[in-house]
């Protein structure tokens, strides 16, 4: 490939790396003013660009006035309008005071041309727009005219054949070919396309979602008559009349060039536009566009060479689908997850998310409804459970990727504060490498174990067998995979796995069906699958469900539901571990429900209440056509059941209708086992407009619901005592109130702290007083507990709670003259040696996962640090969180889930945690970096700031050097800065190396995978041979940045071809790993390039051939770079996965060359 395209892609790719900042837009006005965005006006005034004011503006065109005349103070003016908030957006014209600019970002060419009229013909204004005005003798009213989409909308327009997209008109290379004479007819310019009814269209093409552009076919007829070719175009994508300009274009391929003839409101020469019914898309009107076009126009050849372009900017409202409910119970909460299938202006769902929200005990919906994870790809079947350790939940789903299989995500939920979860980072629990197989998992399900570990089991296939295997492995929710894969029967064809856990026995049990007989097997905690763990339970089944059971005699068992296709009934069987362990039948299989003269008995669940009766749960599905209910039966630990079944409700129109497509979990079960159930359900119910808020998911307003997720709840709640907001943790030497909470059966009611006596299960760790302060002794970790004596309905009775203590390390507080205790200081602000503030517990407060921090005085270095414990207790509390300092001439933010800094935390006792920025004034320092940008050609226009973080405690301190991930930093109060010819830099040794990096009003925001020092260094870089190249302003970017390099000095030669060894360095310099060491030597690899392409290897970005050599000096193959491009994205966290491979390839008439 040419050298000037290879640039233009790897300046693409950088985009996404150095866009890494969070830089986000002014708040545009509430959609129901009518505006969707904002047009910032700023007016460059002695070097500065001054913000004058904002204009906002909507989806249909207007023209709007902003006063400058205080702004303006020179002969001539420039004046920039930039974008805040809203979709694609657009300008027509741009006067000031009724004249038009002289120039239009520098040039007096096509966007000058665009704006110096009001006439439709707009311009973009995504990456904003500068104009130069003569300003002599004028009041400086500027008058703006355009339009802001209310969402993501192309920005260009479709263009057929596929491959020319975003080409001009004299640059399109694909055609179609239509054979004068192929299809005669004729068609009356009339707005009615009746003449195609019975004829095959000539062209019919997809538009998949992704570009901004409406979702769905557009269709393409052409004939001919004796005078004239005809084409008409049904655009089923676009909907809405509203006054925008869409249009469409057809080319032609003559012997004088290519001809373009286009349709749209204001232009009807070649033919005219409308909007009507079709039998394409008949539920609504969409827009057609009907071309004549005289063959005298195109001489009349037997093979026309045809090519399309469709512009419109309509949207139809999306619809959500919620289903696959699950639900788990913790902290008094329940988090109930599901699939939140989107679908925008088509009848296909094009997007899936994985979303929430958080019920209180009693079964009441808390929230907002919440996204927990989304992605371009379908995302399905959520399963849940509560972190007992770690006080938070653990979400894991399947992640489908079109041909490339199916992977499993996980992320964490913490409900601590219900008005705003915090979601977690979300991590593979995969665990199979990629590589020639493709891996398909499926229906997770998940259940906690114990010390902050699950057991997730899932159905697998991969592409070389037809049948499926059930897979488990050991995960917690820190994304630490304890065990490989493994799996829990050898026997193929195997489906619907459920896994429960008995804390008694510490082993789960496993059940599922395979060819329609119902089998389990017990898995020990550490993951060991026992050769004698396997039990065949019953044949003829299907859809098994298991749950633990805690009988009133201390002994635990599992209840293994399933629905007997031969006896049509939901049949039961209590199974127990012993303690080989091994799994034992508990008397024999029992009914649950049986199928009546109106129904079948299906989808079997069922949850303990605590008190040794199970809750089963099942969708009775119609015999003949009719509605869907939950119907339930309580069973005691014998089998037997209690009272007859029930529906939700007695009278059928209060029962909640279901949904009727139903995956093997049609109904989500949890419960608190202290009497209460809950069961979770996909609704058939609509919800009325203005009942929901699209925005809750972040979702336009005029998206609509099409179903819900139900809750019931069931049981009856015993009296309780438990302490609140648990588990406890003190340091050494501290005193902690604590607090109980009593429920009568009824309702929480006050307690009467003189019939509660308090006890420490070891005192030495840590005591609890008669009033319930627990004081930390020494580092450990102990229980306390409670007793509380009632005296409800007349007679006496005892509750108890207990908790944990966890105590930690610290000096003990010395005491006020008032005898009070002081808080202990966890950590300090220090500028210049000199402490400027202490941190205590109190202090450490999350703004949106950011726990930050301010050294407010200046000088020559800052210092942040905090206890390790303290470092611990926020990680885990917000595992996507930062832990930030602002200092005047830089700031760093450390992700709290950083392995490399979590690591050495919990290894190094009494352990700090630093994070350290300092201006640099070493003179070797300084003289290295002269050396450095010498050897560049550059300048620095910034002074050295230095920035690490280290882990230090009595014996030992570490530097974090480098991370698993991009890390934020800020070097502030900069003066202006070319961006173009700018970018941030790190020293190494005594060169510069390239840092992503973001420039913003005197700040440059870095994003680096380590520490060390960085400065701003301004690099021209230019070639004598790209003066007149249309390319040269992206090669001059890279060129800047170090990662573009000549052929010589001074020659770029962009009409070369590109090796694969210059490609894979310029990737590994855009990503800025130079520094990273690979471990990969290629055979045939040696050179100036050896470094570079081992660690590009290491990262993942390059493979070699099969024979395992690299040949660095061929010229690289389009497929080759494509694949190295998605590499690098997916490296850096960008990466995207296409769900319809075949549909994508299918666009190339060449795919079958692409291996």
């Amino acid at each position: 490939m040419k050298r000037f395209l290879v640039f233009i892609l790897i300046l693409m790719m950088v985009v996404p790396v150095q866009v890494f900042a969070e830089i986000l837009p002014e708040e545009p006005p509430k959609k129901e003013t009518g505006i969707n965005g904002t047009f910032e006006i700023s007016v460059k005034t002695d070097d500065q660009w001054i913000k004058a004011g904002n204009l906002g503006f909507g989806k249909f065109q207007e023209t709007k006035e902003i006063n400058l005349g205080e702004n303006l103070k020179d002969d001539a003016a420039l004046i920039k309008i930039t974008q805040n908030g809203g979709g694609a957006s657009c300008l027509d014209a741009v006067f000031l005071d009724g004249v038009q600019a002289i120039k239009a970002n520098g040039s007096d060419g096509k966007v000058l041309n665009k704006l110096s009229k009001e006439d439709l013909d707009v311009t973009p204004v995504e990456d904003g727009i500068t104009l130069e005005f003569k300003v002599s003798g004028i009041k400086g009213i500027l008058s703006v005219t355009g339009r802001i989409e209310p969402v993501v909308i192309g920005k260009e327009p479709i263009q057929f054949p596929i491959l020319n997209t975003y080409k001009n008109k004299n640059d399109i290379c694909e055609f179609y070919t239509y054979t004068l004479g192929s299809n005669i007819g004729t068609v009356n310019i009339d707005g009615n396309i009746e003449e195609i009814n019975d004829r095959e269209p000539f062209v019919k093409e997809f538009r998949k979602t992704g570009s901004g552009h409406p979702f769905g076919d557009v269709y393409f007829w052409v004939m001919n008559d004796d005078e004239n070719l005809y084409v008409i175009m049904d655009l089923s994508v676009d909907n809405t009349y509203d006054g925008d300009k869409d249009y469409g274009k057809v080319f032609i391929n003559s012997t004088e060039g290519i001809k373009e003839f286009k349709v749209s409101v204001p232009e009807t020469k070649w033919g005219n536009t409308s909007f009507i019914y079709t039998d394409k898309v008949p539920t609504y009107e969409h827009k057609v566009y009907e071309f004549k076009i005289p063959l005298s126009e195109l001489g009349k050849p037997e093979k026309i060479e045809i090519a399309f372009a469709v512009y419109g900017t309509s949207h139809a409202p999306g619809n959500v689908w919620f289903g696959n409910p699950d639900i788990a119970y913790g902290n008094n909460f329940y988090l109930s997850v599901f699939n939140c299938d989107i679908n925008n202006e088509s009848n296909y769902f094009t997007e899936s998310y994985i979303c929430g929200e958080i019920l209180d005990s009693d079964g009441n919906v808390v929230s907002n409804k919440f996204k927990i994870y989304e992605s371009n790809r379908y995302n399905e079947t959520p399963t849940v459970a509560y972190d007992i350790e770690n006080n938070c939940f653990l979400v894991v789903w399947s992640e489908s990727i079109g041909d490339g299989g199916v992977d499993l995500k996980a992320c964490t939920v913490n409900i601590n504060d219900i008005n705003n979860p915090f979601i977690g980072e979300p991590f593979p629990v995969s665990g199979n490498e990629s590589g020639s197989v493709t891996y398909y998992e499926l229906e997770p399900d998940l259940t906690y174990g114990k010390d902050g570990e699950f057991l997730l089991v899932w159905e697998q296939q991969d592409s070389s067998t037809d049948y499926r295997v059930i897979y488990g492995r050991i995960i917690n929710s820190e994304g630490n995979l304890k065990t490989g894969n493994f799996p829990i029967t050898s026997d193929e064809n195997q489906h619907h796995p459920i896994v429960s856990f008995d804390s008694l026995k510490d082993a789960y049990i496993v059940t599922w069906e395979r060819d329609y007989n119902i089998e389990a097997q017990i898995v020990k905690s550490s993951g060991e699958v026992p050769d004698n763990g396997f039990i065949s339970i019953a044949t003829n089944g299907e859809i098994p469900h298991v749950s633990i059971n805690n009988s009133d005699y201390g002994e635990t068992q599992f209840l293994v539901t399933w629905y007997d296709y031969d006896e049509i009934q939901i049949k039961g069987q209590y199974i127990r571990i012993d303690f080989e362990p091994k799994p034992v039948e508990v008397g024999g299989s029992f009914l649950i429900a049986s199928y009546d003269e109106k129904s079948c008995p299906n989808y079997p669940v069922s949850y303990g209440d605590g008190k040794s009766n199970m809750l089963c749960a099942w969708i009775p599905v119609p015999i003949d056509e009719g509605p869907y209910y939950v119907k339930l039966q309580y069973i005691d630990d014998g089998g037997g059941r209690i009272g007859s079944d029930f529906y939700t409700d007695v009278e059928e129109y209060d029962r909640d209708k279901l949904y009727t497509d139903y995956s093997s979990k049609a109904i989500g079960i949890a419960g608190d086992n202290k009497g209460y159930i809950l069961i979770a359900y996909q609704h058939e119910y609509v919800p009325a407009v203005g009942e929901y808020n699209p925005g809750e998911l972040e979702l336009p307003g005029d998206f609509q619901y099409l179903n819900s997720v139900g809750y019931r709840i069931f049981g009856e709640r015993e009296p309780e005592l438990e302490f609140v907001n648990t588990p406890y943790e003190v340091q050494v030497g501290e005193t902690l109130p604590t607090e109980l909470r009593y429920f009568n059966g009824t309702e929480f009611a006050d307690i009467n702290y003189d019939k509660v006596t308090y006890f420490s299960g070891d005192t030495s760790i840590a005591t609890i007083s008669t009033s319930g302060a627990i004081t930390g002794v020494s580092v450990g970790t102990t229980t306390v507990s409670a007793t509380y004596t009632t005296g409800e309905n007349g007679s006496s009775t005892t509750l108890s709670a207990i908790t944990w203590v966890e105590v930690e390390s610290g000096t003990r507080r010395p005491s006020s003259p008032g005898g009070t205790s002081k808080p202990v200081v966890i950590g300090q602000i220090i500028v210049d040696g000199k402490v400027v503030k202490d941190i205590y517990a109190e202090d450490l407060v999350s703004n949106g996962g950011i726990y930050s921090f301010e050294a407010t005085k200046t000088g020559d270095n800052a210092r942040l640090w905090l206890l390790g414990s303290s470092y611990k207790q926020i990680a885990n509390k917000n595992t996507k969180g930062t832990l930030q300092l602002i200092w005047d001439a830089a700031s760093y933010n450390l992700p709290l889930k950083s392995e490399e800094v979590l690591k050495e935390v919990n290894s190094i006792a009494g352990s700090k945690v630093n994070i350290i920025l300092e201006k640099v004034d070493d003179e070797k320092v300084i003289d290295s970096a002269t050396v450095a940008v010498d050897k560049l050609g550059g300048k620095m226009v910034s002074g050295l700031v230095d920035f690490s973080v280290t882990v230090e405690g009595k014996s030992k301190e570490t530097t974090i050097d480098r991370y698993n991930m991009y890390v934020t930093r800020t070097m502030d109060n900069l003066n202006n800065l070319d961006a173009y010819s700018t970018s941030a830099m790190k020293l190494i040794d005594d060169e510069f190396t390239f840092a992503p990096s973001v420039f913003d009003n005197g700040t440059v925001m870095i994003k680096y995978r380590g520490n060390g020092t960085f400065a701003i260094v301004n690099y021209p870089k230019s070639f004598s041979d790209i003066t007149n190249h249309w390319s040269k302003m992206n090669i001059e970017k890279l060129a800047a940045r170090n990662i573009a390099f000549g052929k010589n000095e001074g020659i770029f030669a962009p009409n070369d071809y590109v090796t694969r060894a210059e490609f894979a360095v310029m990737i590994t310099r855009a990503l800025a790993i130079t520094e990273e060491e690979g471990t990969m030597n290629f055979e045939d690899v040696n050179g100036w390039f050896e470094k570079d392409i081992s660690t590009a290897y290491t990262a993942g970005l390059i493979n070699g051939r099969s024979d395992g050599k690299f040949y660095p000096n061929e010229n690289i193959q389009r497929k080759d770079m494509t694949v190295m491009i998605r590499n690098a994205l997916k490296f850096a966290g960008k990466g995207e996965v296409v769900k319809d491979k075949e549909s994508v390839l299918s666009m190339f008439t060449d795919s079958s060359e692409i291996d």
